[in-house]
């Protein structure tokens, strides 16, 4: 049999979704819902959306089990604060309308937190592509920050910066507190549950835009967790002159191996991005690393064209192994 390898996919925002539950003011569950319904005393009612059947099951699946391992472990583990959690999981079969006909069915029940949407806009069909090729890869995807504030715009740069206009800002530089909590709390999580290998060789790290910028900060900075990184339209803007220093300072080892791409499209809207992405890849392969770039025809920023190109950087990271 073969041994599986591990992967650490960061920030794929629209792959698969993993979401924590929040408690009330001294313990005390929420009272009411938009239905009227009140749940049973002493517990919190949480639902969940997402294909459990179709053909986009694999990813409804993913939630409704990793969230059900959550809330099981909470109640274990006497609850929130005292409270336990009551969940339950709706099919909408990755279909528009049968996703409203999910909500008011949780509603009707009386649901007071609802769990993201598994398949926000477009999957990107990480768990199709795996397995029909067989590739023996534990895929750990994390559902960005999506508070209104652009919460991930801090919590995935490792640089501060203040864009303004439509993004707000300022934005201080947490990317290295995000890091060691994939490192010191969530690899150990994945490791103790799962048949993984756990040393630096099979340990790699994938983003896409702030995930991309994310996934290039920790193969480089974290050079002795993460041998591999797959950078999808990586964030550059947001200080390409501090990024280009960071790769500068680095001391990656010659075996690490780096997937960057972007789409040809994107540099339409972004004229200052061309000259970014060659400062970056220059700047990678002054350090010896083994790197693969690709722009792509056509590709836009957009989980539709990054799981187009699937085949191009899975098989990059699993190079040689």
């Amino acid at each position: 049999m073969k041994n599986v390898k591990k992967v650490l996919a960061l920030a794929l925002a629209s792959v698969m979704a993993f979401a924590t539950v929040a408690c009330g003011n001294e313990g005390t569950p929420a009272v009411g819902t938009e239905s009227g319904k009140t749940a049973a005393a002493g517990s919190w009612r949480i639902g969940g959306i997402g294909p459990t059947t179709g053909g986009a099951a694999v990813y409804g699946q993913a939630v409704q089990n990793g969230a059900q391992i959550a809330v099981d472990e909470i109640n274990a583990a006497g609850g929130i604060n005292g409270v336990m959690i009551e969940y339950t999981f709706e099919d909408d079969e990755n279909n528009a309308e049968k996703g409203v006909n999910a909500y008011n069915s949780l509603k009707d029940w009386g649901m007071q937190m609802l769990l993201g949407n598994a398949t926000y806009g477009k999957s990107w069909g990480v768990g199709r592509y795996l397995n029909y090729t067989k590739t023996p890869l534990i895929v750990v995807a994390l559902e960005c920050n999506t508070h209104p504030d652009n919460g991930r715009l801090s919590e995935y740069s490792p640089f501060y910066y203040n864009p303004g206009g439509e993004w707000g800002g300022p934005y201080e530089a947490r990317a290295e507190e995000t890091m060691q909590w994939y490192i010191h709390n969530l690899k150990p999580y994945i490791d103790k549950r799962f048949r993984t290998l756990t040393d630096r060789e099979h340990t790699f790290i994938g983003g896409s835009s702030m995930g991309g910028l994310m996934s290039l900060y920790g193969v480089l900075c974290h050079n002795e967790v993460f041998s591999r990184a797959a950078s999808f339209s990586p964030t550059m803007d947001v200080d390409a002159d501090a990024l280009v220093a960071l790769i500068e300072a680095s001391s990656p080892a010659p075996d690490t191996v780096i997937y960057m791409d972007y789409g040809m499209k994107e540099f339409e809207y972004e004229p200052w991005s061309p000259a970014n992405f060659t400062r970056v890849a220059n700047a990678l392969m002054q350090k010896g690393v083994i790197l693969s770039t690709r722009l792509v025809p056509n590709g836009d920023h957009s989980e539709a064209s990054w799981e187009r190109q699937l085949p191009f950087a899975i098989p990059t990271i699993m190079y040689g192994i």
